[in-house]
Formats: C-alpha cells, sequence, structure tokens
C-alpha cells in the first residue's frame, strides 16, 4: 500500500530538509522500500543535498527538467513529470528516487 508523508512549513530553519531525506533515507535503506521524495523547494535544498554535485543537478535539470516545471505554463509540450526522477539518486541507498527541484 502507497503511504505518502508530508514535510511542509513556511519558516525557514526548522529542518525540513534534513528530516526529509533522513526519513527517505531510512525506509529505502533499513526497510528495503521505494521512495519517491518530491523536492518542491524553490532554493532546491534537498535536491543539492542528496545529488552528487550542483553540476550534477544543472545537468539533470537541462536535460529532464525539474518540479519547476510542473507549474511553469511554458514548459515544453509532452512533459512528464516521471522524466524528471532520478532512480536511485544516493549511493548504496537502493530505491531512493528524487524528483528534484
Amino acid at each position: 500500500m502507497t503511504k505518502i508523508v508530508t514535510i511542509i512549513n513556511f519558516k525557514g530553519g526548522v529542518g525540513k530538509t534534513i528530516c526529509s531525506v533522513e526519513i527517505a533515507t531510512t525506509i529505502a535503506k533499513y526497510h528495503g522500500r521505494r521512495v519517491l521524495l518530491v523536492d518542491l523547494d524553490p532554493q532546491a535544498s534537498a535536491s543539492m543535498f542528496v545529488m552528487q554535485s550542483q553540476e550534477q543537478w544543472r545537468a539533470h535539470r537541462d536535460k529532464y527538467g525539474t518540479t519547476f516545471n510542473l507549474f511553469d505554463k511554458q514548459a515544453p509540450r509532452g512533459f512528464h513529470a516521471s522524466q524528471t526522477i532520478v532512480h536511485d539518486v544516493v549511493p548504496g541507498v537502493i530505491g531512493f528516487d528524487l524528483m528534484p527541484s
């Protein structure tokens, strides 16, 4: 059964990013479940945290798009959210996927 967990707070500096990443990592690594972390933060904090480098993030953004494109009225026709997903984004953690911001 699919479960959805949402972490949201409009105040900065309360630990949303690290909690989200650590919970996703723990569920994938220690419980063997598939996890999709959807980063909707305009600063892309979680995306930058789990991807190898800003260069990897930029290359992925330019080639596949990000969650920004989900809300962009100018998004290319035929854009599909599934193409933005980075599978097994954290080395050594099978099942942790990321839809980057």
